[in-house]
C-alpha cells in the first residue's frame, strides 16, 4: 500500500491513498461524470476523456491547469497528480 500524500484544488487540500490522475480528480470533485462504455466506443468530444472501459464527460466548460500549466482535455488521463500538486479549474462565464 502506497503512502498517503496531499494534492491542492482550487486553494483547498486534499489526501489521497493511491495515484491520481487529472481525470481521478476531476471526477472525484464532481467536474466530470463517469460512465461505463463499450470497447468500440471511443471518447468523441473534446472534453471526453478514454479512461479503461470508463469514459469521463465533462459537466461544464472549463480549462484544468495543474502547476500553473494549462493541460489539454486530450491529456487529463495520462496527467499525474504528485504530492504537493497544485490544481486549478477554471470554468467560463457567459453574459455581457
Amino acid at each position: 500500500m502506497s503512502d498517503s500524500f496531499n494534492y491542492w484544488i482550487n486553494g483547498e487540500i486534499r489526501s489521497s491513498q493511491s495515484p491520481l490522475t487529472l481525470v481521478d480528480v476531476l471526477v472525484s470533485e464532481g467536474y466530470l461524470d463517469e460512465n461505463p462504455v463499450g470497447d468500440e466506443q471511443a471518447a468523441g468530444e473534446s472534453q471526453t476523456q478514454a479512461t479503461g472501459r470508463f469514459q469521463a464527460q465533462a459537466t461544464g466548460r472549463f480549462i484544468v491547469a495543474l502547476n500553473q500549466s494549462i493541460v489539454a482535455a486530450a491529456d487529463w488521463a495520462a496527467s499525474v497528480v504528485k504530492p504537493d500538486s497544485k490544481i486549478d479549474v477554471v470554468g467560463a462565464i457567459t453574459g455581457g
